[in-house]
Formats: structure tokens, C-alpha cells, sequence
């Protein structure tokens, strides 16, 4: 993860990342896992798994990680997460990782599609 240094530029929107996240002990690639900055204190988690490794506590453990790092070395204020209204495995993941349900925002993502619901988690430093 970059340093705090790094990451305090004025009040653009930047992007840490940390792709593939791997098995330390094996080096399998098992998923990815990204922090949006979208100002000062606000920050989103994004995550993906691979198929074969879900359901095993990997995105869990990687969003405790990145929110405990975000936390302590960005001073984020707020950590934000959303999911799909119908993606109830990210949901208990959010919930597993400490965030709180705050409600559906309606036509919140936009998409090719056309603008679909989201669902929005968040956590907060002394959560």
C-alpha cells in the first residue's frame, strides 16, 4: 500500500490498488481489491473475488485490511461500500467487515443499461 504521503495530494480523486491479491502462502491469484479517494475523509472499497475462492473469508479479511490502513495511515473519515440490491454474498460481507446498512440508493450506478439501485454500507473509525 502506498504511504499516507502518497496518498495526500489536494482534494483530487485518487486510487489505490492492490492488484491481484494473492495467497501468501501459495501465490495464487485470489481476487482484487480497490480504494477510491473521492475527497478528503471519503473513501469507497471495491472488491473481486475469483470463482474458485469465494465463500472462504477472503474478501472479508481483505476489507478489514484495507479499512484498518485506510483508517490509520489516510485519516479517512468515512469508508464507504455498495453492492447490488441482489448481491446478498457482498452484503455479508460488508456486514462481516463491521459496516453498517444505511439503505437502497435508487438509480445510483450508472450502467449501459441504464441507471441501476445500489445498496449502501458504511464504516466509520470508531465503528
Amino acid at each position: 500500500m502506498p504511504t499516507s504521503e502518497e496518498m495526500s495530494a489536494s482534494g483530487a480523486r485518487a486510487r489505490v490498488r492492490r492488484s491481484p491479491s494473492v495467497d501468501a502462502a501459495t501465490g495464487e491469484a485470489l481476487g482484487s481489491i480497490a480504494l477510491t479517494i473521492h475527497r478528503p475523509g471519503l473513501a469507497e472499497v471495491g472488491y473481486w473475488v475469483r470463482a474458485g475462492r469465494r465463500h472462504a473469508g477472503v474478501a472479508t479479511s481483505a476489507v478489514r485490511l484495507l479499512a484498518g490502513w485506510a483508517f490509520r495511515e489516510l485519516r479517512i473519515d468515512r469508508l464507504q461500500l455498495t453492492t447490488h440490491p441482489d448481491n446478498t454474498a457482498s452484503q455479508r460481507v460488508a456486514e462481516r467487515a463491521g459496516f453498517t446498512r444505511e439503505g437502497v440508493l435508487r438509480a445510483y450506478h450508472p450502467t449501459s443499461a441504464g441507471p441501476r439501485d445500489a445498496v449502501m454500507f458504511s464504516l466509520l473509525p470508531g465503528d
